[in-house]
């Protein structure tokens, strides 16, 4: 039981990873767009950033919790 989760939440740090990665993209994309046009951006990026960070910092936690367990 304790493996598959270690192993469940390095996949989900790597799917959160790779999602914060598409939305630096789009934000790059956003970045262009707010320089053509002088126009502040939707807030909602932020909130989203933050949520990554958040969710890839308590998964990080959680993994090296798992890892610990797995060693004692």
């Amino acid at each position: 039981m304790n493996l598959s989760l270690a192993v469940a939440l390095v996949i989900s740090v790597f799917l959160n990873i790779f999602q914060l990665a598409q939305l630096k993209s789009n934000n790059r994309k956003n970045v262009k767009w707010e320089e053509n046009t002088k126009s502040p951006l939707n807030p909602f990026t932020a909130i989203l950033w933050t949520y990554f960070a958040i969710i890839i910092l308590f998964m990080l936690a959680a993994l090296v919790t798992v890892i610990i367990q797995l060693n004692e």
